[in-house]
């Protein structure tokens, strides 16, 4: 009876902690996708910083011609 009890208890006990395993995966997963679309999101900015900074020097150089 006790020992029913017992593995009942730690059975419930292994559901819950693999929900929230489960759980962490998931938050782990989704904070990771949003990381990398802000740092994808970073890099294009970046780009498009330096492209419009190289453009910019593009056309000092060529009004001092």
């Amino acid at each position: 009876m006790i020992e029913s009890v017992a593995s009942q208890i730690r059975d419930s006990h292994i559901v819950v902690f693999a929900k929230f395993t489960r759980s962490v995966d998931e938050i782990s997963a989704s904070l990771s996708a949003m990381a990398r679309r802000v740092v994808s999101f970073d890099e294009r900015l970046l780009f498009m910083m330096a492209a419009l900074l190289m453009s910019f020097l593009l056309c000092i150089i060529k009004s001092t011609e």
